[in-house]
This record gives C-alpha cells, sequence and structure tokens, in this order.
C-alpha cells in the first residue's frame, strides 16, 4: 500500500497511511488469535509427553507452562493490549524456556528407545492380525 503503484494513486497519504496501519493492526491480531492454537497444541504436547513414558514428565511439565503462558499472553494481546505489553517479556521468558528444553532434549536424547520398543512389541502382540494367526 506504500508503493507507487498506479492504482494507488485513487487514494490522498493519509489514506494509504491509514490502510497500512490497519492492515498492520490486523496482522497483530491474527496473531494473536494464531498463539492461541498454538498454546492449546502445546497445552496438548505437553499431556502426551507427561502421561507416554518417552520423555522426563519435566519437559512434560515445562510445555503445559509455556501453552499455558501462550494463551495467557494471547488473551491479554486480544482483550487488554497494553497490559499484555507490560507483562510480554515476563509471561514469555519461561515459554521460551519450555520449548528450548524440549528442542534440546531431542536434539541431545531423543526419546527413551527402550520404552519405544516395548510398547511396539505390546501394541503387536496384541493387533488382531496376531490373534488371527494363534488361533487360526
Amino acid at each position: 500500500m506504500l508503493t507507487d503503484a498506479r492504482y494507488l494513486r485513487a487514494f490522498s497519504a493519509e489514506q494509504l497511511h491509514v490502510l497500512s496501519y490497519l492492515a498492520i493492526k490486523a496482522h497483530g491480531y491474527g496473531f494473536a488469535i494464531g498463539l492461541i492454537f498454538f498454546g492449546v497444541a502445546c497445552l496438548i504436547r505437553a499431556y502426551l509427553i507427561y502421561k507416554s513414558g518417552y520423555f522426563p514428565k519435566m519437559l512434560g511439565v515445562l510445555m503445559w507452562g509455556a501453552g499455558l503462558r501462550y494463551l495467557i499472553n494471547s488473551v491479554a494481546l486480544l482483550l487488554a493490549p497494553l497490559f499484555a505489553v507490560q507483562i510480554f517479556p515476563a509471561i514469555l521468558a519461561p515459554a521460551l524456556v519450555g520449548e528450548l528444553s524440549l528442542s534440546l532434549w531431542l536434539i541431545a536424547k531423543g526419546v527413551k528407545i527402550e520404552k519405544w520398543k516395548q510398547r511396539v512389541e505390546s501394541s503387536l502382540a496384541h493387533s488382531p492380525s496376531n490373534e488371527r494367526k494363534q488361533y487360526g
């Protein structure tokens, strides 16, 4: 909107500035809405990490904290933008710790292979195709 395109000459400079500002504000609200979905995804991931046994439970707790903080930040961005600006560093720094911990754990350690193999063998033993072979 701030280029020198021919079709933009229909608007005055002030109108173009207002339209640009509106686009920037709309992006901010859209981003906040997107972070709500990301926060919910973090909470689901945290639950799965905590219950799976493939990772330390602490990683699940840290990811749960990250998801909760994303939700708080997003709701604050939508309902109280001035308050959101004040709490932003304090609320998202711990979220970074949770996400970074999971990323570094996956890079350095990965999942617990023994637990993984145990669950795969258990699920194969209880699969319908195995029951048919046993009772054939």
